[in-house]
């Protein structure tokens, strides 16, 4: 089942809230042991996955379905957000954060460069006609 962009952009928007929120109310609790600040900053990579999500989706509403986000304004700017808010919960909670959100990147750069070859692989190969001698 996928969401329109609309109710996706609704959807990170909350999630991003509720997000903050347990990252705030627990504060104490996720800076009182090693493991548990590492998944603080977990969570603020969690924040800067629904938050990316939430601003591309706003550009697609506001400037049409083909918008892709760029890296300098869209990114950057979500990176530096979530890191500064994991930051309050816990120095290595944001330098944790700032960990996992590039291994995200990463990861979703993959997967979509994977997805795009895969669908110009499939509409070239379609395309192929078989000759006879």
């Amino acid at each position: 089942m996928t969401l329109s962009t609309g109710m996706s952009c609704c959807m990170a928007a909350l999630l991003s809230i509720v997000t903050v929120a347990v990252m705030n109310l627990s504060g104490d609790l996720l800076s009182s042991s090693k493991g548990l600040t590492i998944f603080g900053g977990f969570l603020g990579s969690v924040l800067f996955l629904l938050l990316i999500t939430m601003v591309n989706n706003v550009e697609c509403l506001v400037f049409g379905e083909g918008f892709q986000s760029g890296l300098f304004p869209e990114v950057i700017f979500c990176f530096s957000l979530s890191v500064f808010i994991s930051s309050f919960i816990h120095g290595v909670c944001g330098t944790t954060c700032a960990l996992f959100s590039l291994y995200a990147v990463f990861c979703l750069h993959q997967w979509t460069q994977e997805s795009i070859h895969m669908n110009i692989s499939t509409i070239n190969t379609s395309h192929l006609k078989k000759k006879r001698n």
